[in-house]
């Protein structure tokens, strides 16, 4: 049981029996500073599995960055709390980077001016069918909000993998499965386990990016192998 979650009851009967020494788990991760997400994702997954699911109370990055007027020392605030280290390493991670890289920017302009006018300059050298694409996933602006989901998603694994779980499953604090999603998503997984096919994530929800057919996992399955996949609001590991 890590800091700041609620101990799982029993997993439900989804017609799927949990390894006697590796049991599934059902996991929502939330915020506490949001009660009112928390309780309204609590009170679903309870309506569906009883107290067959535990809470898991997210990183807080906006909190542990602190109120610093500086994005750097609002960084290194969060790394100390967290005990987590931001890779800087990139030729631009910063607005002041780009105002350090491209001169010619008005200094008027403001700081979403700024890197917004990055984001054109550097779309400007991409083919037009690719650019879009490119921007969105590697020059996205990294915000407080995505170190804490990742640390959330991170720490959820770790316990996981520490405690020797069979299947670990995963959800933020605003999705809303379904009565059958989790026999479903059981269903599978144990075709799979019959089948011998490996498998480390299943997406329950998920954007594709890449544009080539995804082949199926296995020819009785319905999940397919994912390509450039983006969103972790509802998985399995």
């Amino acid at each position: 049981r890590s800091p700041g979650s609620s101990r799982p009851g029993p997993m439900p009967d989804c017609g799927m029996p949990a390894p006697p020494r590796s049991p599934i788990r059902v996991t929502a991760i939330s915020l506490r500073r949001r009660p009112d997400r928390w309780r309204a994702c609590e009170d679903h997954l309870r309506g569906l599995l009883g107290d067959g699911f535990d809470m898991f109370e997210g990183t807080d990055a906006k909190a542990a960055a602190g109120d610093d007027s500086t994005a750097v020392d609002r960084v290194a605030a969060l790394e100390a709390a967290t005990g987590c280290t931001v890779y800087r390493g990139w030729p631009i991670t910063e607005v002041r980077d780009v105002r350090r890289c491209y001169t010619s920017l008005s200094p008027q302009l403001s700081d979403a001016e700024a890197w917004m006018s990055y984001e054109r300059k550097v779309a400007a050298a991409w083919r037009s069918d690719r650019s879009r694409l490119y921007l969105d996933f590697f020059l996205r602006h990294l915000t407080l909000g995505d170190v804490g989901a990742a640390l959330s998603h991170l720490r959820v694994a770790e316990r996981g993998h520490a405690e020797g779980l069979s299947l670990q499953v995963v959800f933020e604090d605003d999705v809303r499965p379904s009565a059958e999603a989790l026999p479903a998503l059981l269903r599978q997984v144990q075709l799979l386990r019959e089948a011998g096919v490996a498998w480390d994530l299943i997406y329950l929800h998920s954007a594709k990016y890449s544009r080539a057919a995804e082949p199926p996992a296995h020819p009785a399955s319905s999940l397919l192998v994912a390509g450039h996949r983006k969103v972790c609001d509802a998985y399995a590991l």
